[in-house]
């Protein structure tokens, strides 16, 4: 198992710093292929060879590549180019086993050439390049020059790769229209990776986020999770109406999905469940700590340390929050600031992905005098056989007081059930590689001439501010955003954050709950709701808000999130 103990560190001696290990790779690989099969193997230092001026060179082993193939009895294969190719690679070693595994060869841009390995191991595909000690469940290096591999059974005999019907080699051309095949290609011959492997890539930095497969951008799961629907497009339509001019190019600059709601309703309810404690001797509820295990900034006392609860934490924390896509981890974390005060401040702007101490945080501080709207207490009893369950559960927690009691009971995990939309971004961090969440709502006019905003515009604002003191390269970057409503147009009471969007992000992946548009063209009318769009769009997203309001109420009671429930007859 490459997660069992540091042999994968040890198969290249002291590690690719030390003369002789950083061009060794045709060694290194055949090794590692040994160990995995049971037979622990080190690898060899190369002696280099000399430069033409006498200084050691950092050339791979000739016929390296020949080596391999005569080794392990097959020739390497062309799987093609980038993600797809190591799609095939994965595919074909979870259909060979437990016990399977590759070796892969591939090149950077500038044509130096890599071996490195994949095994399958218990069905989990682990890549390992033992050269450098490093292993990871995605690809290591870039493959969009091309990716050659040789996969092996659990026996170590060579099996045929799946090549996804490929039946010449792909001579796609990337952007700038150079040709990506491998340097000794020559017009529609078969590709073959480059004869003398040596090392780790010298990945470029303009191509860093390409060239770094351990970016979250190049996360397999972002483009190919079961729930992951396709994008929308500019003729997509809601109850027959067509997006409006600037939602339409939205979805022409971005990939916009509509998000299912449902998964992530029943997964923070499951989370109100009591599961075994870290100790074992003893229960927790999940949703319950993360409400409570973060700390917003509090300017009154300068020895306070905020405490932001990042991805990892999340993870840690939510069992099967990794397993969601990044949709609905973004509706997780919008859904929690609007159970909690304590949440939201902790994560809006002025305190996540960092505090900045003065920067305004008028969406935290809208959430703390807001009220329970009324249309947002009940299901309509035209789509729902329950349509009272929430009245019911806050009546039976907290008496006659209804919902006033449980508004007046909340403290410091005061709910925010009015119409507000919450938009969250995932934020990466380029100089520590970790993955933070910012969430906020819009807030009306604050005063003293001050604007309102929406919550798209006040979350991009905020990063911003913070990337001025930021350098090129550092600067934190989005990964993806969802808000409660459709991006809006242009139009009165609209701000057209589609717009914004599309100038600020292009490219960044969009998802929502509900669709937020009007004055478009019906594309259909017999589909057009009876009521008008307003009252429709504000059914749905009324219906949200009920649910999160049912599992606020489960969260104060069942959940011991609350003090004073069931005392306030």
């Amino acid at each position: 198992d490459p997660a069992d103990g540091p042999w994968v560190q040890r198969i290249n001696g002291d590690g690719s710093d030390t003369p002789g290990r950083n061009n060794n790779c045709a060694d290194v690989a055949l090794s590692t292929v040994d160990t995995y099969a049971g037979n622990p193997t080190a690898a060899a230092a190369r002696t280099p060879d000399p430069n033409a001026d006498g200084t050691p060179s950092d050339r791979g082993e000739k016929s390296g590549r020949d080596r391999i193939e005569n080794t392990l009895g097959a020739r390497f294969t062309d799987l093609g180019n980038g993600r797809d190719a190591f799609n095939r690679l994965e595919n074909t070693l979870r259909n060979s086993g437990h016990g399977a595994q590759a070796v892969i060869i591939t090149q950077d841009a500038n044509g130096r050439a890599h071996a490195w390995n994949a095994v399958n191991h218990n069905g989990r595909v682990t890549y390992i390049d033992a050269q450098t000690g490093r292993t990871s469940p995605n690809p290591l290096h870039n493959g969009s020059n091309g990716v050659f591999a040789i996969p092996l059974d659990s026996n170590r005999q060579p099996v045929s790769p799946d090549t996804g019907g490929r039946t010449r080699p792909d001579t796609a051309r990337d952007t700038q229209g150079s040709d990506r095949r491998a340097a000794e290609t020559q017009g529609s011959a078969p590709r073959r990776p480059a004869e003398a492997p040596a090392g780790t890539p010298h990945d470029t930095p303009d191509n860093a986020d390409a060239e770094n497969p351990e970016h979250p951008k190049n996360d397999p799961a972002r483009t190919e999770h079961p729930r992951l629907t396709e994008p929308e497009t500019a003729n997509s339509t809601h109850y027959g109406m067509a997006p409006m001019e600037h939602q339409a190019r939205l979805r022409e600059t971005n990939d916009v999905r509509q998000l299912d709601m449902g998964p992530v309703h029943r997964q923070l309810n499951e989370w109100l469940n009591p599961i075994p404690n870290e100790n074992g001797d003893g229960t927790r509820v999940p949703l319950v700590d993360a409400l409570r295990q973060c700390s917003p900034p509090n300017p009154n006392d300068s020895k306070h340390e905020p405490a932001i609860l990042r991805h990892d934490d999340l993870v840690r924390i939510l069992p099967g929050f990794a397993e969601m896509h990044q949709g609905e981890r973004g509706a997780v974390v919008a859904s929690l600031a609007r159970l909690s005060l304590n949440f939201h401040a902790s994560h809006g702007v002025s305190a996540s992905p960092e505090h900045k101490p003065g920067y305004p945080d008028h969406g935290a501080q809208a959430h703390k005098t807001a009220n329970w709207n009324s249309a947002h207490r009940r299901d309509d009893p035209n789509e729902s056989d329950d349509h009272d369950a929430l009245e019911k559960a806050i009546q039976e927690a907290f008496g006659r007081a209804g919902f006033a009691g449980a508004l007046r009971d909340a403290g410091e995990h005061h709910p925010d059930f009015t119409g507000r939309n919450y938009a969250a971004v995932e934020v990466y961090d380029p100089t520590n590689g970790k993955i933070s969440y910012v969430v906020d709502s819009s807030y009306p006019n604050p005063g003293g001439g001050e604007s309102g905003k929406h919550s798209e515009k006040n979350i991009l604002d905020y990063l911003d501010d913070l990337n001025k003191g930021r350098v090129d390269g550092k600067k934190y970057e989005p990964l993806s955003m969802y808000s409660d409503r459709e991006p809006c147009g242009k139009g009165q009471g609209y701000a057209n954050c589609a717009n914004l969007l599309s100038e600020k992000v292009p490219g960044l992946d969009i998802f929502y709950g509900t669709g937020y548009r009007k004055n478009a063209t019906v594309e259909d009318p017999s589909e057009s709701p009876k009521g008008g769009y307003k009252k429709r769009f504000d059914k749905d997203l009324a219906r949200n808000i009920v649910a999160l309001g049912r599992i606020w109420t489960r969260a104060m009671t069942e959940g011991g999130l609350g003090k004073n429930a069931n005392n306030s007859e």
